[in-house]
């Protein structure tokens, strides 16, 4: 799926590219949001209705996907929670993939959420891979059921059903992802804290990173038997792997065991305490230039920016 989606996300450059489906339902209906002294947009009644029946679809397929994949997910179920009609629930998602690629967006949102909060707590860019390295095991062993509908949404059988505009949301949040890990990778360059030769992109540094920790993490969830060909915690192998990696690049400060260590515990304490549990489906990604791979916010920015979609789901929901 990522090349698919990278492809795509590529089309939509300058393109902004909106999560709510109700609120774009809306729009062509010729119902406008209204503007705020501030200048903010904000919801009118019919769109605040629309966005939270479907907040409340996926809080209630969450579950089910959870318990029984895609094949658990079932609209009449939903509908008969609801009290509405299956067709209502169609009028939202028109099919169980469309749902199951609005959990993965929330997914990826909650992951970036993750990043955003180790990096900002890191001083060196070594130190700031090294957090995202912890925040990534952390939405592993605290979002299980987010990682694993993350992975569900990657096959084509699921990708090719859920619509374009979903795929593009999609495809620009894992942009968000990927460019707060890249971003690391060339402040590192730029301080002087990584050399690289010229042949040796940094983003194949970055990427050989995000591929031994996420097929790392694939492999632990789907192969039970680790443990008889040695592998006894495939966390701790991830890690060493990451750090080998980074150090025969010679990326400083080189691996140290007993600051690694407190690294770690700096960074899932601080995580335990600013990632709560909601799930946002519905934050803006329009900053985003994804045909330069740049974060063109500042992660001030973006925290400010997250803080507030979070802020309004719940008080919509309320």
């Amino acid at each position: 799926m990522s090349t698919t989606a990278n492809r795509e996300a590529k089309r939509s450059s300058g393109e902004v590219v909106s999560n709510d489906l109700g609120q774009a339902r809306s729009a062509k209906q010729g119902q406008s949001a209204k503007q705020s002294r501030s200048g903010k947009q904000t919801l009118t009644p019919k769109q605040a209705e629309i966005r939270n029946r479907e907040a409340k679809i996926i809080e209630l397929a969450r579950p089910m996907v959870a318990r029984g994949g895609l094949a658990g997910l079932s609209m009449e179920a939903i509908a008969r929670e609801m009290s509405y009609a299956k067709g209502t629930i169609y009028n939202h998602f028109s099919c169980k993939e469309e749902i199951l690629l609005a959990l993965a967006i929330g997914a990826n949102n909650k992951r970036l959420e993750l990043f955003v909060n180790a990096v900002e707590a890191m001083e060196t860019p070594r130190d700031k891979i090294s957090a995202i390295g912890v925040a990534c095991q952390e939405f592993r062993i605290r979002f299980e059921d987010l990682f694993f509908i993350d992975s569900l949404v990657r096959h084509s059988t699921v990708w090719e059903k859920a619509s374009e505009q979903r795929r593009e949301a999609m495809a620009m949040c894992e942009q968000y992802c990927m460019s707060v890990v890249a971003g690391v990778g060339q402040e590192a360059v730029q301080c002087g804290d990584l050399v690289v030769a010229d042949a040796t992109p940094v983003e194949d540094i970055m990427f050989g990173l995000w591929s031994l920790t996420y097929g790392g993490m694939i492999i632990d969830g789907s192969s039970p038997g680790l443990d008889s060909v040695g592998v006894q915690d495939a966390f701790v192998a991830i890690r060493r792997n990451c750090h080998a990696l980074m150090d025969g690049y010679r990326w400083r400060p080189l691996y140290e065991p007993v600051r690694d260590r407190k690294l770690i515990d700096q960074v899932r304490d601080r995580l335990n305490r600013c990632v709560g549990p909601e799930l946002v489906v519905n934050l803006d990604v329009s900053e985003l230039d994804p045909a330069k791979g740049a974060f063109s916010m500042t992660l001030d920015e973006l925290r400010r920016r997250m803080s507030e979609v979070v802020t309004s789901d719940t008080g919509e929901s309320q």
